[in-house]
C-alpha cells in the first residue's frame, strides 16, 4: 500500500511539473519572444526574416540529411578497408556548404535588422549566457569551482580545448533555431 501511495505521489508530481525537457522548450521559447519583442522588428522586418529562416532550415535539412547519408556510406567504406578518399572529399564538400550556408543566412538576417537591433540581440545573448553561468557557479561548491576554475587554465595554456564559441555563432545558433522563427511566425499572426 505504501509503495502504491509513492508511485501515485510520484505520478502527480511528475504530472503537476512536466518533465524537464517540456521546461526547458518552454523556457527557450519564453527567451525568444523576450528576444522578438525587445527587438521591436516591424511587420517587414519580420515577414523578411521568417522568409530567410524558412529558406535557410529547408537547406539545411537537405544538407545535413545528404551529410547523414554520406557518413553513413564513409563509415561502411572504412569498415571494409575500402579507400574512402572520394566519400571524405564529398563530406567535407556538404559541410563547407553547410557553413557557407548559415553564414550566407547570417548576412540576410543582417541586412534586415538594423544595427542597433542587432548589437540588442548580441547584448541580450551575452546578459543571458552570464546568467546561465552565474546559476550554474551557484551549484557548485567553492572548492570544486576553483579546481574546475585551474583545469581549464591549464588547458587553455596547453592549447588542447578550442576556444569557447564568440558571438556569431551563438547568435546564429539562435537566429537559425526553428523555435524563433515558430515565435516570429507568432507575431505576425497578431
Amino acid at each position: 500500500m505504501k509503495k502504491l501511495l509513492v508511485l501515485v505521489l510520484a505520478s502527480v508530481f511528475v504530472i503537476a511539473f512536466g518533465f524537464p525537457k517540456d521546461f526547458a522548450m518552454v523556457e527557450k521559447k519564453i527567451m525568444y519572444a523576450e528576444l522578438i519583442a525587445n527587438l521591436r522588428l516591424t511587420d517587414e522586418q519580420t515577414e523578411k526574416m521568417v522568409n530567410v529562416l524558412e529558406d535557410f532550415i529547408k537547406d539545411r535539412e537537405r544538407l545535413m540529411k545528404e551529410f547523414a547519408e554520406l557518413g553513413e556510406d564513409y563509415i561502411k567504406a572504412l569498415l571494409k578497408d575500402e579507400n574512402a578518399q572520394d566519400l571524405k572529399k564529398e563530406l567535407e564538400s556538404v559541410r563547407k556548404k553547410i557553413m557557407d550556408l548559415q553564414r550566407d543566412t547570417m548576412e540576410e538576417l543582417k541586412e534586415i535588422l538594423t544595427v542597433a537591433q542587432y548589437e540588442k540581440i548580441q547584448k541580450f545573448l551575452m546578459e543571458r549566457a552570464k546568467r546561465m553561468i552565474s546559476k550554474f557557479e551557484v551549484r557548485l561548491p567553492q572548492n570544486i569551482r576553483e579546481r574546475f576554475r585551474e583545469r581549464v587554465e591549464k588547458m587553455k595554456e596547453s592549447k588542447k580545448i578550442p576556444p569557447r564559441p564568440g558571438g556569431k555563432e551563438i547568435l546564429m545558433k539562435v537566429l537559425t533555431d526553428p523555435d524563433f522563427l515558430e515565435i516570429l511566425k507568432m507575431k505576425l499572426e497578431e
